[in-house]
C-alpha cells in the first residue's frame, strides 16, 4: 500500500481544525491570549494571506500533511512556527523568514531546452566543487531553511557526488527535493539518497504529448525519461511534483484539464505552472509568452482544478508567478537561489549576483542580500485590473511584458 495519499472531505476539515488549535496555542505563547488572535484575524482579512485560495485537499506522506512542495508539512512544528512568523512579519512589514532555497549543483546538462533560464550558464565541466556545495547546504541548515531544492543543469549529471553534497542534510531534518528533467533518475539512484533527507522530486514535463515534449526539450528521450523518473519516485513513495511551462497552448480549451488527468494517472501529487520570463533561452528562441489575460485565465483554471469532488485525485496546482503577482516579490526574502556557476542571486530572473559560494560562505551572502529589501519582481503591479477574491479583498493583477513591447523585464 502506498505511503502517499490525498486528504479530502471530513479528514481535511478535521485536520484544519486541529491545525487551527495548534497555531492559536503557538501564537498565544508568543504574543499572548488576546494579542495573537487579533493579529491572526488581521492577517486573514488580507487576501494575500498564506491560506487564501487553498485547495480542498492535501497530500499525506508517512503521516506528514503537505499543501505545497515549497512549504514545510502543515503537520510539522516548523510550519506552525513559520505561519506565526508570517503573521507577525506580514502585519508589521518586517523581514520575513526564508522558506526555501534553490541550489544549482551542476552546470552540465544533456538537454538544451528552448526556454531554459540557465542556458547561458551551462558548461561541459563543473565549475563549483562538491565541497563548496556541501558547505553551502550546511549554511542553509544553520539558517534553519526547511526546504532545499537541488537543480542544475541536470542534477543527475552529478549523481555520484550527491551523497557527499547532501551529507549536511543527513541528520538536520532538512527536506531535500531533486529538480530534474528525469535524465538518469533511476529507482536505484533515488534509493541511495533516501538517507540524505530526500523527500521528493520535481520533474520538468510540459505536455502529455510526446512530440511536444521532445521538441521543447531538444532531446529524443525527453518524454520517456520524465515518465521513467516519475515511476521511479512513486515506486519509492516519494512526493512527486511536476514543473510545467505555461504557454498559450496549455490554455486552449480542455488542454490543462487533459494534462492534469494525465499527471493524476501517473501518480503525481503537485504541479507548478511557470509562465515564461523574458530571459535566457526563452528570449533567444522566441518562445511564446502569456499575455495578462492569459495569465488571469491560468489563475482561474488552477483555482478550478484545486477544488471539487471530480478533481480530488488530481495533483495540487500552483504557480509561483501567480502567487507573487498577489503578494509581491519574495526574491531574496523568502527564497534564495544559487546558479550553476555558484553565484548567489535573489532569484533566477534577477541577473545581478550578490556573491559566489566558491569564495564566500553562503550564510554571509544571504545576510547581505536580505538587507537589500524587497524587489520589484517579475511583474509590474497596478490597480487597473482588480478582481474580487472569496475574502472580499481586491487583488492587484500583473501587467505582463508582452502587453507592452516597451516594458522591460527585471
Amino acid at each position: 500500500m502506498s505511503r502517499v495519499s490525498f486528504v479530502t472531505g471530513i479528514g481535511r476539515r478535521w485536520f484544519d481544525l486541529t491545525l487551527s488549535f495548534r497555531v492559536l496555542a503557538a501564537g498565544a505563547r508568543r504574543l499572548g491570549l488576546v494579542a495573537f488572535p487579533r493579529e491572526l484575524s488581521r492577517y486573514l482579512r488580507d487576501n494575500r494571506n498564506l491560506l487564501a485560495g487553498a485547495a480542498d485537499r492535501y497530500v499525506q506522506r508517512d503521516g506528514q500533511i503537505y499543501a505545497a512542495a515549497a512549504l514545510p508539512p502543515l503537520s510539522s512544528r516548523a510550519f506552525v512556527e513559520y505561519l506565526c512568523d508570517e503573521v507577525e512579519t506580514f502585519n508589521h512589514k518586517k523581514l520575513s523568514p526564508i522558506v526555501m532555497a534553490l541550489v544549482s549543483v551542476t552546470c552540465r546538462c544533456p538537454y538544451r531546452c528552448a526556454y531554459c533560464y540557465a542556458l547561458e550558464e551551462l558548461r561541459d565541466e563543473e565549475v563549483v566543487p562538491a565541497a563548496a556545495l556541501a558547505r553551502s547546504l550546511a549554511d542553509l541548515e544553520r539558517l534553519k531553511i526547511p526546504t532545499v531544492f537541488l537543480t542544475g543543469g541536470e542534477v543527475m549529471m552529478r549523481r555520484e557526488e550527491l551523497p557527499t553534497i547532501l551529507e549536511p542534510c543527513r541528520a538536520s531534518g532538512t527536506a531535500v527535493w531533486l529538480v530534474s528533467s528525469g535524465w538518469g533518475m533511476t529507482r536505484e539512484a533515488l534509493e541511495g539518497l533516501l538517507p540524505s533527507g530526500l523527500c521528493g522530486v520535481v520533474i520538468s514535463l510540459d505536455s502529455c504529448r510526446e512530440d511536444e515534449v521532445r521538441k521543447m526539450k531538444g532531446h529524443p528521450d525527453a518524454f520517456k525519461n520524465a515518465l521513467g523518473a516519475i515511476e521511479a519516485a512513486t515506486s519509492l513513495d516519494l512526493l512527486v511534483s511536476v514543473d510545467c511551462i505555461a504557454t498559450p497552448r496549455l490554455l486552449e480549451p480542455g488542454e490543462l484539464e487533459a494534462f492534469m488527468e494525465f499527471l493524476a494517472s501517473r501518480g503525481v501529487h503537485f504541479v507548478n505552472f511557470l509562465p515564461l520570463q523574458k530571459t535566457g533561452g526563452a528570449l533567444r528562441e522566441k518562445v511564446p509568452f502569456l499575455t495578462t489575460q492569459q495569465f488571469m485565465e491560468l489563475d482561474r483554471l488552477m483555482r478550478a482544478a484545486n477544488r471539487g469532488r471530480r478533481h480530488r485525485g488530481w495533483p495540487l496546482a500552483y504557480s509561483p508567478m501567480v502567487w507573487e503577482a498577489q503578494r509581491g516579490c519574495t526574491a531574496g526574502q523568502q527564497f534564495v537561489f544559487v546558479n550553476p556557476l555558484g553565484e548567489v542571486r535573489p532569484c533566477p530572473f534577477l541577473r545581478e549576483p550578490v556573491g559566489n559560494i566558491r569564495d564566500t560562505p553562503l550564510a554571509e551572502v544571504v545576510g547581505r542580500m536580505r538587507g537589500g529589501g524587497e524587489r520589484q519582481g517579475c511583474y509590474v503591479m497596478y490597480a487597473g485590473l482588480p478582481t474580487r477574491t472569496r475574502l472580499g479583498g481586491v487583488r492587484r493583477l500583473p501587467v505582463l511584458q508582452d502587453d507592452d513591447p516597451g516594458r522591460s523585464s527585471t
